[in-house]
């Protein structure tokens, strides 16, 4: 998609976030745990507790977390 800003025609980029990104950058504090929950709750309009987050290997952050 293209833009007319004042510039001349440049291509536009991408306003949106990804879910799996943004939740990612949120649950790297444990304490936003609460705030997925209530996401989860109120979409799927039951109640959701996260027990725990498995880590998949690429998501490790140091050697040793393998």
């Amino acid at each position: 998609m293209k833009k007319e800003n004042g510039k001349g025609d440049e291509l536009m980029g991408s306003n949106y976030i990804r879910f799996d990104w943004a939740m990612k950058r949120l649950l790297r504090n444990k304490a936003n745990f609460a705030v997925l929950e209530g996401f989860l709750t109120t979409l799927l309009n039951e109640k959701i507790v996260i027990q725990k987050l498995l880590e998949s290997e690429s998501n490790q952050e140091d050697e040793f977390d393998k």
